[in-house]
């Protein structure tokens, strides 16, 4: 397993030695855009498709594999993968006989660069279109989230139900709902995936309000309403929600943190809870709703079924029967029926979704998982190493009630262990 993390501790060898781009379509070209004119010295390209070959792209040659490992036998070149197919490509790679310290994503390789823009050796003009770009990344994530936070994403939402039933598949993010989502979509069934439909009176309107009632009406007026819901191991979870912040280019919350990337971890999620409903309030729209609610980096992510679920729909699942060896529950109150599921049985529970939405044709099709990502090599050796602070072990596991009703006691034994060498903690 090729191992970007230990980039981080020797970024210099980027400027040092000779380096090979392997991938010449969208996103090799981006990639090779992005470090262009920065001093690290490009002496070739490579791809798989034989019909890229022997071309030059802006002078530097394009190879053949073969080619690359004969080049890699003279050179012992660094090989920076730039393409959607990073574990193919590195198991090849290997096969062949590329050492793992000697192969990188283009991801991970833009990282480091951000954290080292400062090193005296890359050129200045570079440093600052860098830092440009990535302000305008930055502005273009930002406007994203404000419009999901704007009263538009909300309105759309709510309105839907005026002349519609949709499923809704409604929880916090990170825990899987995507494969449900695509599995309705395929079988034309209506459905919405919202992580939040609760009136947010920090930044609402008056008319907001109304048009809220509304949607509550509707909902009340409903034959029948029908929600799935999913929870998922909460620590891993908030680690994935981390890796998601720096695939979509939030990557200043590094920033002022130690450059090891695991204690940067560490540090996030022992530093990140509110305790107190003060301190909450003085969060803005952005982070309340993002960063607190539904991202759960300001604070404990089992709060959304309070802020959510109990707000929205008056139910708490605390009343109700949760089975936590199949990993499923139904919840049944006047026209709201639930299905309530565990993201690590999920797969078991396949056919109860498919009974819940009364089609039996129902499948899950796997979307958004770690395995495809490009940060896919980082993140496994985030999970191998990371060792989970005391302080956040403790928040989900020291009579934490939303964990002893999803989570057997042999399974909270064996995150406890996955999680820490702090094993003298008694009230899990």
């Amino acid at each position: 397993m090729i191992d970007d993390l230990s980039l981080t501790k020797k970024p210099h060898i980027l400027l040092q030695r000779d380096i090979v781009i392997y991938g010449c379509g969208n996103t090799g070209e981006q990639f090779y855009n992005c470090i262009k004119g920065s001093g690290i010295k490009i002496i070739g390209f490579c791809d798989s498709d034989e019909r890229k070959c022997h071309k030059n792209k802006d002078e530097i040659p394009v190879v053949s594999f073969s080619e690359l490992v004969e080049i890699y036998k003279k050179k012992q070149c660094i090989i920076i993968i730039a393409s959607v197919y990073l574990q193919e490509i590195a198991s090849r790679l290997l096969e062949y006989g590329i050492l793992e310290s000697d192969i990188y994503s283009y991801f991970w390789v833009k990282y480091v660069l951000y954290l080292n823009i400062k090193h005296i050796k890359l050129n200045e003009t570079f440093r600052q279109r860098f830092i440009k770009q990535y302000e305008y990344w930055r502005a273009a994530e930002l406007g994203e989230y404000y419009s999901l936070c704007s009263y538009h994403y909300y309105a759309i939402v709510w309105k839907r139900f005026f002349n519609e039933n949709p499923i809704l598949v409604y929880q916090f993010g990170k825990v899987g709902s995507s494969s449900i989502t695509k599995g309705l979509q395929e079988l034309g069934i209506p459905v919405e995936q919202v992580h939040a439909l609760a009136f947010e009176k920090s930044f609402m309107s008056i008319e907001m309000e109304e048009l809220y009632k509304l949607f509550i009406e509707a909902v009340k007026g409903k034959e029948e309403v029908k929600i799935i819901s999913l929870v998922r191991e909460p620590i891993i979870r908030d680690i994935s929600m981390i890796f998601e912040l720096i695939e979509e280019t939030c990557l200043d919350i590094f920033e002022d943190l130690n450059t090891d990337f695991i204690e940067s971890i560490e540090d996030i999620l022992k530093n990140k809870v509110i305790t107190n409903e003060e301190e909450k309030m003085t969060l803005g729209p952005i982070s309340y709703r993002f960063d607190y609610k539904l991202r759960g980096m300001n604070g404990n992510i089992f709060d959304w079924y309070e802020n959510e679920l109990k707000n929205v729909f008056g139910i708490d699942i605390l009343d109700y029967t949760f089975n936590k060896e199949e990993g499923y529950g139904y919840i049944e109150k006047d026209n709201i029926k639930i299905l309530l599921l565990k993201l690590e049985k999920l797969k078991n529970n396949e056919r109860r979704i498919g009974e819940f939405i009364g089609n039996t044709n129902f499948r899950l099709l796997r979307q958004n998982i770690a395995k495809n990502k490009v940060y896919y090599y980082v993140y496994r050796n985030v999970i191998r190493n990371l060792q989970v602070p005391l302080e956040c072990v403790e928040r989900y596991y020291c009579n934490n009630k939303y964990m002893k009703y999803f989570y057997t006691e042999e399974e909270r034994k064996m995150y406890l262990d996955q999680w820490t060498e702090n094993k003298n903690i008694s009230k899990y």
